[in-house]
């Protein structure tokens, strides 16, 4: 079961935040994602941007990434606009985003897996493949992305002078997610506020680009790297065969990663 309660101090942004920012990408930071705790149970809302600044913390929230598979097996990747407030121009899986805090995607009353998270989860990722990629919302219903585990894991933006806004970070409790194209194939018409490139890849040439990241040459999310590096090729083989597939699946299990072993990480600190 999850609680419902909201931090009981509010918080300022502060108004350098965004200075500069994409008008579109400041108006979606202020978008009210799920906080949670450790055990990702639900302690209130905030906004995207406060969420996730450093200075306060960043603060603990759901999270979703989706892994779309085609029917030759490759894996569709996309690059992040250059207008992105956190990891502008940076490669990473399919889609990955945030369930919004609204009863459709906190799952409110829908029952199933993670008291109907797992399907909130889902709604907010076909929400978003079709706001980023352009997918149409018909192509895929949510009870067709398999839902595998969950992972907790903490990133900030580099202070290097690059595009990055070293102001921000992640801390999230990502909802792991596989699709499969139907035969006929997806429809892509990416948002270039949202995503500058694609490309599908086989398992060998992700394997390349993460050779080329750990060599400085190009940058994955942090995200995206550690599931690559953890779960995802022990996946791959499997991802054509369902009953196959669910044998990954660890529904209570949260996975965490470096410092977020701690058990204070994360440990209702957002709600004082």
């Amino acid at each position: 079961p999850v609680s419902a309660r909201t931090p009981r101090v509010a918080m300022c942004t502060p108004s350098s935040a965004l200075d500069g920012a994409d008008p579109e990408q400041v108006r979606l930071m202020e978008e009210r994602v799920i906080l949670v705790d450790r055990d990702d149970r639900v302690l209130g809302d905030e906004s995207k941007v406060n969420s996730h600044l450093n200075d306060f913390g960043p603060l603990l929230h759901r999270a979703f990434s989706v892994f779309l598979f085609d029917d030759a097996g490759r894996l569709l990747l996309q690059q992040r606009a250059l207008t992105k407030v956190t990891f502008p121009g940076y490669w990473t899986n399919t889609c990955c985003s945030h369930p919004l805090h609204v009863p459709s995607e906190l799952g409110t009353g829908d029952g199933g897996l993670l008291a109907g998270a797992v399907t909130g989860a889902a709604r907010a990722a076909v929400r978003k493949m079709e706001h980023e990629l352009g997918i149409p919302l018909d192509t895929f219903r949510p009870d067709e992305l398999t839902f595998l585990t969950r992972i907790h894991y903490l990133a900030r933006a580099r202070s290097d002078g690059s595009a990055e806004r070293p102001e921000f970070g992640e801390h999230e409790i990502d909802y792991l997610f596989v699709a499969r194209a139907p035969p006929s194939g997806v429809t892509l018409a990416p948002n270039l506020n949202e995503v500058c490139d694609t490309r599908y890849v086989s398992q060998e040439e992700l394997r390349a680009m993460l050779a080329s990241a750990r060599d400085g040459e190009l940058r994955l999310t942090p995200w995206f790297e550690l599931i690559a590096e953890d779960l995802l090729f022990r996946w791959w083989p499997d991802i054509n065969d369902e009953a196959a597939l669910l044998g990954h699946r660890s529904v209570d299990e949260i996975r965490r990663f470096g410092e977020c072993t701690r058990e204070e990480v994360g440990a209702c600190s957002q709600s004082q």
